[in-house]
C-alpha cells in the first residue's frame, strides 16, 4: 500500500497574537496526526498491538477503533512528534493514514498566560485573547481529493479537486512584554515575601488607557493547561467582582489636586 486517494482537510493557520514591539505570544506549527479507516483495516488485533507501542496508548482501546467496520474514518493519536508519525508511516499498514493538523503553541510559556489564553485540540479558542477574537484568529479551512503516499503527502499531479484554506487574522495587543515580565516577577516576589495565595497588577498609560501590563499571580503555562487548577486560567484584574472600598480614595484624592482643590502637601 504506496497510495491511496482521500478526501483530507486542507487545515488553515490560526491568527498569531503579538505584544505591541511584535514578540510573538501565540503561533501555530505544523505537526502530524494518526488516523484510521476501520473498513480497509484488514487485521484490527495485530495493527493495534504494533501501533499501541508507537503511540503509547493501550492495545485493547486501538482495537476497538480499528475493529469497528460502520466507521470510515477514526482518529487514533493527534498532534504527534514527527519521529512517532515516522515509525507509523514505515509500517505501512492497511487503513492506516497520517494527515498534517495545526498546534497551537505559546513561546513565552507563562508570560500573560491569563491575558493570551489558550485554545483547545481543535484549535478553538477557550480562554482569554483566544476565545475573545476567536472569529478573527480562526481561519476557515479547505478541503481536497487527491492521491497520497503512505506518509500523508501529496502526490504531486494526482489532485482531483481543491478548495483552499483561508488563514486566520493576526492581532497585536498594547501589552509590552518587557513591562508586562517585571510586573509578573514583582508580583510573584510580594506574593513569596508576605506568604499571600495572590496578587494581580494593571499597568497602563494614563494618557490613553493602553494596557502595557495585566499580570495575575499564581500563573500557568498555556502549553500544557491541564495541568493546572481552572482557576489559574483567570485574569484577576477582570474576571472578579471587588467593592471599590479605599482603592477608591485614590480617585478622590487624584481629582482634588487636579482641580487644586486640595495641595500635595495636604
Amino acid at each position: 500500500q504506496f497510495q491511496h486517494t482521500d478526501e483530507f482537510k486542507l487545515y488553515s493557520k490560526r491568527g498569531k497574537i503579538f505584544d505591541r514591539n511584535g514578540t510573538e505570544l501565540a503561533i501555530s506549527l505544523i505537526e502530524k496526526t494518526v488516523y484510521a479507516n476501520p473498513r480497509e483495516v484488514l487485521d484490527p488485533s495485530y495493527q493495534a498491538e504494533v501501533l499501541s507501542t508507537i503511540l503509547g496508548i493501550e492495545k485493547g482501546e486501538l482495537e476497538l477503533k480499528l475493529g469497528d467496520k460502520e466507521l470510515g474514518f477514526v482518529y487514533l493519536k493527534r498532534k504527534i512528534a514527527a519521529e512517532e508519525a515516522e515509525e507509523v508511516a514505515k509500517l505501512d499498514l492497511d487503513g492506516i493514514y497520517i494527515q498534517d493538523e495545526t498546534k497551537r503553541y505559546y513561546p513565552q510559556n507563562e508570560l500573560a498566560a491569563q491575558v493570551v489564553g489558550f485554545t483547545g485540540t481543535d484549535d478553538n479558542g477557550l480562554y482569554g485573547i483566544e476565545i475573545q477574537y476567536e472569529n478573527i484568529l480562526r481561519g476557515v479551512d479547505g478541503r481536497a481529493i487527491a492521491e497520497k503516499d503512505v506518509f500523508g503527502n501529496v502526490l504531486p499531479g494526482n489532485i482531483k479537486s481543491y478548495i483552499d484554506p483561508v488563514d486566520g487574522k493576526d492581532i497585536a495587543l498594547t501589552i509590552d512584554s518587557q513591562i508586562q515580565y517585571i510586573t509578573e516577577k514583582n508580583l510573584e516576589e510580594v506574593c513569596t515575601k508576605y506568604n499571600a495565595p495572590g496578587a494581580t497588577a494593571i499597568v497602563m498609560d494614563p494618557k490613553n488607557g493602553e494596557i502595557f501590563a495585566m499580570a495575575t499571580y499564581p500563573g500557568f503555562d498555556p502549553n500544557n493547561y491541564q495541568d493546572y487548577d481552572a482557576y489559574s486560567y483567570k485574569a484577576g484584574a477582570i474576571s472578579f467582582t471587588y467593592e471599590p472600598g479605599s482603592t477608591f480614595k485614590i480617585i478622590n484624592v487624584a481629582g482634588a489636586l487636579d482641580n487644586n482643590t486640595v495641595g500635595k502637601d495636604q
